[in-house]
């Protein structure tokens, strides 16, 4: 279950490789990774991707729904913190990474993609939360400060080195 749910998100961020964008996948750091990493024009962006079963005694949309009031994930029947406390720190780890490889300050989205989930958002949040179906439409067409081709090459050199395995290893 896991799995898929991460390869759907990944599918869905391949697409963007026609636009100019850089993709990454697990993108390893001490202890965790990063599911998924963007690259492009609009920015720099930390994909954390959770998979959640749905409750079998609910029926219709509603056993689908998930209500995020920009602080909390409402799933129905609990609700998590967790998610986007990973994202916003998967987010920070690769800003303060990238800022120290690259020599230049740069600011990395964190994004939550909940496949298989209807997001009802209420309020706005520094985390992106999302249905995979969703991605296509939330990168801004218009960046405030869009990252040059030169950044991107730069920032792309620094991920893949970090992916890359090594021999032995």
């Amino acid at each position: 279950m896991f799995f898929t749910g991460e390869r759907v998100v990944g599918e869905e961020l391949n697409q963007f490789l026609a636009s100019g964008f850089r993709v990454f996948h697990d993108v390893p750091f001490e202890g965790f990774n990063i599911d998924h990493v963007l690259v492009g024009p609009p920015g720099i962006y930390a994909v954390e991707t959770k998979t959640r079963r749905k409750p079998s005694d609910l029926k219709g949309t509603a056993k689908a729904n998930v209500v995020f009031d920009g602080s909390a994930l409402h799933f129905p029947k609990y609700r998590d913190t967790r998610s986007l406390e990973q994202a916003r720190r998967n987010a920070r780890t690769l800003a303060e990474w990238l800022t120290s490889a690259t020599g230049e300050r740069l600011e990395v989205h964190a994004v939550l993609t909940l496949p298989g989930w209807f997001v009802d958002r209420r309020a706005k949040s520094d985390v992106n939360v999302l249905n995979p179906d969703e991605i296509k439409r939330s990168f801004p067409s218009r960046p405030r400060q869009p990252l040059s081709p030169e950044q991107i090459q730069r920032i792309a050199h620094q991920l893949t080195e970090r992916c890359r395995i090594t021999k032995g290893a």
